[in-house]
């Protein structure tokens, strides 16, 4: 078992070390204020961007002496530290429907996926995003999916679920998806059940009130987590989005009506690119009570953004990444828009969430516990990004439970007198292995015209 733990941990941490050392990484690419919050003087915080991220960059200038523009090799070794992190996560929680050896093929697979390397090498939030959501998803199978509800995992389940929140507040939302799920799980141990949830919420409320304390003495406002609700739900009531796995709808929708519709209450700062940091919480009211009137005048707009997010949500990729990495490798040259890396990602992409739709469907017909409360988390990423704003470049959260819900679906493909779980775990680790590849050589080998 430790041997295949620190397979878990290593294989993905090196191979993301030598990746970012020898290749160019996205580094700064489209990754927001993120590292220049983490600059600013101990103590001060933002009102537009969740604090997870900027506290972890903290971090690790606190470790290595301090962050220093242009020098990000100190966060992608920790970043890699992270994804070896988060794969022996998935590891522990795929234990429970693998056996040890095709587990650990899983974990590896989520960890040489093309995407978590190059995500590894991106200074933004999401590779750490993703290595809490898989903590936060073996805590809360831990909490309730047992024989009984665990009121210890459930405070550990609520810990986790607020950091994952202060990093993203996409799961903010999960205390209801919670007691859906406890009401919808039958009657057996129902009021353990109960009683193990409103632990996850207490723990989880203690530990984010600071952050909401600090925001109303701030403010006078209630912001649980960040303003930047009015921004996420302005776009769903102006026009019909129609995401896709090659657009930013946000960019062409702002520059067309945004500076105008703040002109009005914030002047000459309706055209400052740096308004929503310097004037988080009028900005925010200002595109909320505009989302609310768009919303009355036209609701059949944002619903129908609703029905494009739940579709695009299991049918778009992350491709956009991977072309970057890509263009990244290029100093003088720009590879064609489809290559034989991206095509194969896309492929594989697709190919996740069929298996993984068959998997989910079949764990919850069959009553599979783990998979059902992994399903929990995944459900609550999944709602929260049909009701406000979605484009391509959220859809990593998917990763690891496309990954999970794959496995058991493939597993039930494979005739039973095959090692089931083996080939469908090394199956996996396969194709991601080579995914990487492809994107890997694709600049210096013979997918790019010269």
């Amino acid at each position: 078992m430790l041997r295949r733990l620190l397979l878990s941990f290593l294989v993905p941490c090196v191979a993301s070390w030598i990746v970012t050392l020898v290749w160019q990484p996205l580094a700064r690419h489209q990754s927001e204020e993120y590292f220049e919050l983490a600059q600013a003087p101990a103590g001060e915080s933002s009102l537009f961007r969740p604090p997870g991220y900027i506290t972890f960059l903290r971090g690790v200038g606190a470790v290595t002496g301090g962050l220093h523009e242009e020098d990000y090799l100190p966060v992608y070794l920790a970043q890699g530290v992270v994804l070896g992190l988060a794969s022996v996560g998935l590891f522990l929680l795929a234990l429970r429907w693998l056996q040890p050896a095709a587990a650990c093929l899983l974990a590896l697979a989520f960890g040489i996926h093309p995407l978590a390397v190059i995500l590894t090498g991106y200074v933004h939030y999401d590779l750490l995003h993703l290595a809490l959501l898989i903590w936060l998803s073996l805590a809360v199978v831990h909490s309730f999916g047992g024989e009984k509800p665990s009121l210890p995992w459930a405070s550990v389940a609520g810990v986790l679920c607020a950091l994952t929140t202060l990093t993203r507040p996409m799961t903010l939302i999960f205390p209801l998806v919670l007691a859906i799920m406890i009401v919808w799980n039958g009657k057996v141990e129902r009021r353990r059940a109960w009683m193990a949830g409103l632990v996850c919420l207490a723990t989880m409320l203690v530990v984010i009130a600071p952050r909401t304390w600090s925001n109303y003495q701030r403010t006078g406002r209630f912001i649980p987590i960040n303003a930047q609700s009015g921004a996420a739900l302005w776009p769903m009531t102006e026009t019909a989005l129609h995401p896709t796995s090659e657009n930013f709808p946000w960019v062409a929708l702002w520059e067309k009506r945004g500076p105008k519709l703040l002109r009005e209450k914030l002047g000459a700062d309706a055209e400052d690119p740096d308004v929503f940091m310097r004037r988080p919480v009028e900005v925010d009211d200002i595109l909320r009570q505009a989302a609310i009137r768009q919303l009355r005048a036209q609701p059949g707009v944002y619903l129908g953004n609703v029905f494009d997010n739940v579709r695009f949500f299991w049918t778009g990729d992350s491709r956009l990444f991977v072309r970057t990495f890509l263009n990244y490798q290029f100093a003088n040259k720009r590879p064609p828009p489809a290559t034989a890396a991206t095509n194969y990602f896309s492929a594989y992409t697709a190919l996740l969430h069929l298996l993984g739709a068959f998997g989910l469907v079949l764990a919850v017909w069959r009553k599979e516990k783990t998979l059902i409360w992994v399903g929990a988390v995944f459900l609550t990423l999944w709602l929260a990004h049909s009701v406000v704003y979605l484009d391509a470049r959220y859809l990593y959260a998917e990763l690891p439970f496309l990954l999970c819900f794959a496995s058991y679906g493939l597993r039930e493909i494979i005739p039973k007198r095959w090692p089931r779980d083996l080939v469908a775990g090394g199956t996996l680790t396969i194709l991601s292995i080579l995914g990487l590849v492809l994107v890997l050589l694709g600049p210096e080998g013979w997918m790019f015209q010269p």
